[in-house]
């Protein structure tokens, strides 16, 4: 880019030095020639085409993006009834898995009682029973 707005803006070449000054220094006057600049006019014709196209794109696919939402909240409520099914079983394993854990609570504290009174009787039975051989 040059230092010469007139080289990179072949439509200003006729503006006088102190044109360009009060160019720069009124803004309507800046508007009213910078919008009407050629390549502006092409970018504002552009600009339009893109709005109007999205718009088209819009109204095009807003009946299928309704219709994708319909669908799936129909495959929700098809699907609803077996997720209280499935959470229902979940409750019921999880009330089991909360006995059995108090099962093994239970366990746990009678464990050495047990063992105990096992080892009280291996150890009567091994003195009680001497004449049976032990030894294999």
């Amino acid at each position: 880019m040059s230092d010469s707005p007139q080289t990179d803006i072949p439509e200003l070449s006729n503006l006088s030095r102190e044109d360009l000054e009060e160019l720069l220094a009124d803004p309507l006057y800046f508007q009213s020639i910078f919008y009407f600049l050629p390549r502006m006019k092409t970018l504002y014709q552009f600009q339009a085409e893109l709005g109007s196209a999205s718009e088209a794109i819009t109204q095009v696919s807003t009946p299928t993006y309704s219709i994708l939402t319909a669908s799936f909240g129909e495959k929700i409520l098809a699907l609803q009834h077996g997720l209280y099914t499935l959470r229902s079983e979940m409750k019921d394993v999880f009330v089991e898995a909360k006995h059995l854990g108090a099962r093994w609570k239970e366990l746990e504290r009678e464990y050495p009682k047990i063992h105990y009174r096992r080892r009280l009787r291996l150890g009567f039975c091994i003195r009680g029973c001497s004449h049976l051989d032990l030894s294999h």
